[in-house]
C-alpha cells in the first residue's frame, strides 16, 4: 500500500459545545499567510488561525521529519471536525503556501466558516481536493454567519438525513441553498455530533476515564 501521512484536528469538547456557539465572536484579522498579490483583502477569523498558529511549526516539522523517512511524494492528508475543521482548512492552506506541498487532500467534517468570501475563493484556487462534509441541521456550518463577512469554501458534501446514508454534492458556490444553508441557525447539536456513524460525545468520554 502506498502510505501517507495524515494530520488530524480534534474538534471541540461536545460536553460544552453550545457554549461554544454562544461565545463565538466575529473578529477578524488580515490573513497572516498572504501577500498583496495573492490575496488582498483576505480576512480569516482570528480565533481559529491563532488556534493554528500555535501548533503549525510543530506540526509540519513533524510532516517534514516524515517525508524524509519516506519520501518527499508522499500524500498529506488533512481532517478535521468541528473547531478542528477550521484548524485542519488553515493547515492545508499552509501545506501550499508556505511549504510548497502538491499532494494535499483535505476533508472536515461540521466546519464553521473560516473567512470571508475573497479568502474562501483563494482557498479554493490552490486547494482542489477538499470535501467539506455537513449533516442535516448540524449548527455550526452557519458560524460565523454570513451577515458577520464570512463565507464557506467548496465543496459541500451534505447529508439531509442520517450521516450513514444518501448524500448531494453541492452546486460549488460555497452556499449552495439547496445544502446545509437551507437552513436558518438551528441549535441541534445532536447533528454536530453525529458524523458518518461515528459517535463524537461517546468517544469523548470513552478517551476521558
Amino acid at each position: 500500500d502506498t502510505p501517507s501521512i495524515v494530520i488530524s484536528f480534534s474538534g471541540t469538547d461536545p460536553l460544552s459545545i453550545a457554549e461554544w456557539l454562544d461565545d463565538l465572536d466575529a473578529t477578524k484579522i488580515e490573513y497572516p499567510l498572504a501577500t498583496n498579490d495573492t490575496c488582498s483583502d483576505c480576512y480569516v477569523h482570528k480565533g481559529f488561525y491563532d488556534t493554528y498558529a500555535a501548533v503549525r511549526t510543530e506540526i509540519w516539522n513533524a510532516v517534514m521529519q516524515y517525508k524524509s523517512a519516506f519520501g518527499s511524494n508522499v500524500p498529506v492528508q488533512i481532517t478535521g471536525h468541528s473547531l478542528g475543521a477550521a484548524l485542519a482548512a488553515h493547515c492545508a492552506l499552509d501545506g501550499i503556501l508556505t511549504y510548497k506541498q502538491e499532494a494535499i487532500f483535505t476533508y472536515t467534517f461540521g466546519q464553521p466558516r473560516v473567512g470571508n468570501e475573497k479568502f474562501a475563493k483563494f482557498y479554493q484556487q490552490k486547494i482542489s481536493q477538499h470535501l467539506r462534509v455537513t449533516h442535516h441541521r448540524d449548527p455550526v456550518p452557519h458560524l460565523p454567519t454570513e451577515d458577520m463577512g464570512f463565507y464557506h469554501m467548496v465543496l459541500e458534501v451534505f447529508y439531509p438525513q442520517s450521516p450513514n446514508s444518501t448524500y448531494q454534492i453541492c452546486n460549488g458556490s460555497g452556499e449552495d441553498s439547496a445544502c446545509s444553508d437551507q437552513y436558518d441557525l438551528d441549535y441541534d447539536i445532536l447533528n454536530h455530533l453525529d458524523y458518518l456513524g461515528y459517535d463524537f460525545t461517546g468517544n469523548f468520554v470513552e478517551c476521558k476515564v
